[in-house]
C-alpha cells in the first residue's frame, strides 16, 4: 500500500514538473516571439494578453490543421482581421441598415444612420473609432442635398464606391455634382454590393419617368463583372467580408440576382441564395469565365441604354484601360474614363485606414471628371 502511494506520488510529482516546464518554456517562447515581432513592427508596443499570443495555442492549431481536421480555406476559422493582423469592425445605428428584397436582393431602409468603423492594431487593447453619416431617402436613394423638381434629373447608379461607403453624405461625388448644378436633381441609386444588375432592375421600375432631357450615369468597375453573374467566388468573398467586419450573416432568405445571356442574346435574370451556408454548394462550383462575365456586362449596359431616351454616361473608375467591355457597348454611350492612370496625381485615398473604400479625395476626383462632361448639358431653363 505504501509502495503504491509512493509510486502515485512520484507520478504526480513528474506530472507537475512536466506541466511547469511546459508553462515556463511556453512563456519564454511567447515573449521571445512577441519581442521579435515588435522589432519588425512599430505598431506593436505592448505584449498582448489574448490566447493567440501563446505559442502552445498556435502549436496545437498547426497540428490540427496538419492532421486535416481543419481546412485552412475554411472561412469559419478566420479571424475578422486585416492582413497585418489589425482587427476591424463596423457598427451601424440604428439597425438594421439593410432589408431583404425579392427584386434587388436587398435594399437600404430609409433613415439617417451613423456608421462607426472600428480598428484595433496588433498588440493594442483599445479600439480606435471613425464615424460617418449616411442618409437614405424614402425612395431608397442616398441623400445628395437635392431639390426635388429640378430642371433636369441625373440618375446615378453603382456600388459601394459610388454610394460613398465610409464617407459622409456631403462628401460623395453625387452630392458634389448636386452642388455644382443646383438647378438639377441628382438621384443616387447606389448601394454596397450592387452592380449594373441592380441598375438594370431599377431601370425597369423608373424608366417611364426618365425624360430625354435627363441624364443617366452608370458607375462601372471591372470588379462588377462577377457580380452580374453571381459568380460563386463572388459569394465566397461576401461571406469573408461579413466575417472580417463581424457583420451578421446573410441568412437563408437573402438572394443574389444573377444575369445570364440566352442563346438569342436576351438577358435572363434569376436568383441564387447569397449565403454559402444555404445555397446547396453553389459557392463550391467553378466560376464563370472572364469572357462570359464581360459579355453579360456589355449586354447589361446596352439594355439599360436602350430602355431610355436620355443620354447615358458610363463612369469607368477601376479596371484595365483595354477592358473589352468598353469597345463592345453601343457607340451612343459616352464613356468617361476616371481610372487612377487618367490623373496626374494620386486620387485613391482610403477611409482613414479603417476601411479600403475610397475617401473624399477620390470622390472629388470623380466629381471633377464627371462635371467636365456634364457641363455641356448645362443650360438655364
Amino acid at each position: 500500500m505504501t509502495q503504491r502511494r509512493s509510486a502515485r506520488q512520484i507520478a504526480v510529482y513528474w506530472l507537475i514538473i512536466t506541466l511547469v516546464s511546459i508553462a515556463i518554456f511556453d512563456s519564454l517562447a511567447s515573449v521571445a516571439l512577441i519581442y521579435r515581432y515588435r522589432m519588425f513592427n512599430d505598431s506593436v508596443s505592448t505584449i498582448g494578453s489574448e490566447p493567440s499570443f501563446w505559442s502552445t495555442y498556435n502549436l496545437i492549431y498547426k497540428i490540427v490543421r496538419k492532421a486535416g481536421w481543419i481546412d485552412p480555406s475554411d472561412r469559419s476559422v478566420r479571424n475578422n482581421a486585416a492582413e497585418d493582423g489589425t482587427e476591424l469592425k463596423l457598427r451601424v445605428e440604428p439597425s438594421p441598415f439593410f432589408a431583404d428584397d425579392a427584386r434587388f436582393g436587398y435594399i437600404a431602409n430609409p433613415g439617417r444612420y451613423l456608421q462607426e468603423y472600428m480598428r484595433r492594431e496588433p498588440g493594442h487593447s483599445e479600439w480606435k473609432h471613425f464615424k460617418v453619416q449616411a442618409t437614405i431617402n424614402e425612395d431608397g436613394t442616398r441623400w445628395t442635398g437635392a431639390n426635388p423638381g429640378g430642371a433636369r434629373n441625373v440618375y446615378v447608379f453603382g456600388d459601394s464606391f459610388v454610394f460613398g461607403q465610409g464617407v459622409n453624405d456631403e462628401q460623395t461625388f453625387a452630392y458634389l455634382v448636386q452642388q455644382a448644378f443646383p438647378q438639377w436633381t441628382v438621384h443616387l441609386y447606389a448601394l454596397a454590393g450592387y452592380s449594373l444588375t441592380q441598375a438594370y432592375l431599377r431601370m425597369q421600375l423608373i424608366k417611364e419617368r426618365i425624360r430625354k432631357d435627363d441624364i443617366v450615369v452608370l458607375g462601372y468597375a471591372s470588379f462588377y463583372d462577377p457580380r452580374h453573374v453571381a459568380d460563386p467566388g463572388r459569394l465566397r468573398r461576401i461571406h469573408d467580408y461579413k466575417k472580417k467586419y463581424s457583420l451578421p450573416k446573410s441568412g437563408p432568405d437573402r438572394t443574389h440576382p444573377r444575369v445570364l445571356l440566352s442563346k438569342d442574346g436576351s438577358l435572363v435574370v434569376d436568383y441564387v441564395r447569397e449565403d454559402c451556408d444555404f445555397n446547396d454548394g453553389y459557392c463550391d462550383r467553378d466560376g464563370y469565365t472572364e469572357s462570359e462575365q464581360k459579355k453579360v456586362t456589355a449586354a447589361l449596359i446596352d439594355r439599360i441604354a436602350d430602355a431610355v431616351s436620355a443620354p447615358v454616361i458610363l463612369l469607368y473608375f477601376e479596371g484595365a484601360k483595354d477592358n473589352p467591355v468598353l469597345t463592345s457597348i453601343s457607340k451612343n454611350i459616352e464613356i468617361v474614363s476616371a481610372l487612377e492612370s487618367d490623373f496626374d496625381y494620386e486620387i485613391r485615398d482610403r477611409v482613414e485606414t479603417f476601411d479600403s473604400h475610397p475617401g473624399p479625395y477620390w470622390h472629388y476626383a470623380m466629381f471633377r471628371r464627371l462635371a467636365g462632361v456634364l457641363k455641356k448639358y448645362n443650360r438655364t431653363d
